[in-house]
């Protein structure tokens, strides 16, 4: 079996070089690595990396904990966080936990177990207490359960007040908000500014598919609406798909405006409240550094979230 050494032989580098074109190391030429990688081709070569980390007590291994699995907006984070840490020489572990605080704690016990450096995760309410080897960095995102540990988040509040404060200048007043519960204050500080009427709200804990496409059907044919604000991925595809069905058009018949700034939002032209994902995914890439090179104690950002515009929020005359 072909080792580091007989790669580097062949490359015609040094044993250390080899072990730094499998880090990943960015100071490295390009064309030294691409010598590297051909030799260790020929002579079919894999590193061990968990012996290296077993020798070194480091892993190189970020573990990352998604909620959603089907979540588009989480797993455009996750494609651009392994990316960045890739170029650093650091390997990205990804779990789902289906919002379920046991498995989230299963899913952070195994990722400890594997040496993990630093560990990302998104705090349920019902999240379990941490109690792990105080040398793993734990980082919260999109949630904060122990102020002890790095936060990251958006700020929601600042994104549903933006969105319902477009929608009021536009003249809107009678609005449905589908989802965002923890985002309720700021959508009802915007009304308060304005002299309007607080919108009404629709929250689906607990319902299935069917019973939420239902419940969106009959909202839509009673007829008294002028825009939908939908907060995020799932609610927005249902009040789509509900608008469809019952032949609904936007913004002719009633205007849509909607959370987090995905391919198919792009492709139907929808106006979006947009998160500053690579400005997020760039603070997360260099938090991890920072901590898993003791450079520093864990500390807290958030970053606010911005409106685009697009043809899917008409004006109206505004409404007494």
């Amino acid at each position: 079996m072909a080792t580091s050494k007989d790669v580097a032989k062949l490359a015609g580098v040094s044993h250390t070089t080899v072990s730094r074109a499998f880090r990943g190391d960015v100071k490295l030429r390009p064309e030294t690595y691409d010598r590297v990688m051909q030799a260790a081709a020929q002579l079919h070569y894999t590193p061990n990396f968990l012996a290296s980390s077993l020798k070194k007590r480091q892993s190189g291994v970020i573990g990352l904990v998604i909620c959603d699995a089907g979540n588009p907006f989480f797993l455009g984070i996750a494609q651009r966080l392994e990316a960045m840490l890739d170029r650093r020489g650091y390997r990205l572990m990804v779990a789902f936990d289906g919002y379920n605080p046991e498995k989230q704690h299963r899913m952070l016990q195994m990722m400890a177990a594997s040496q993990a450096q630093a560990i990302i995760y998104m705090p349920l309410a019902e999240s379990l207490p941490l109690q792990f080897d105080s040398s793993i960095h734990f980082i919260q995102l999109f949630g904060k359960q122990d102020s002890r540990l790095s936060y990251l988040d958006f700020d929601d509040y600042y994104g549903a007040y933006t969105g319902m404060k477009y929608l009021l200048e536009m003249g809107h007043r009678r609005i449905l908000v589908l989802g965002g519960e923890n985002r309720r204050q700021g959508f009802l500080d915007a009304c308060s500014e304005a002299g309007a009427e607080p919108p009404q709200f629709y929250s689906s804990p607990g319902l299935t598919e069917e019973q939420v496409a239902s419940d969106l059907n009959a909202y839509l044919n009673q007829g008294e609406l002028t825009a939908l604000f939908a907060v995020g991925d799932w609610h927005g595809r249902h009040i789509y798909r509900a608008m469809k069905n019952n032949c609904i058009h936007f913004p002719e018949d009633l205007s849509f405006l909607m959370f987090d700034d995905l391919q198919w939002t792009q492709m139907l032209d929808i106006t979006v409240i947009a998160h500053p994902v690579d400005e997020l995914v760039d603070a997360l890439c260099g938090e991890v550094l920072r901590l898993v090179e003791d450079e520093g104690e864990p500390s807290s950002r958030m970053f606010k979230p911005y409106l685009i515009e697009r043809s899917s929020v008409r004006r109206v005359s505004t409404e007494k």
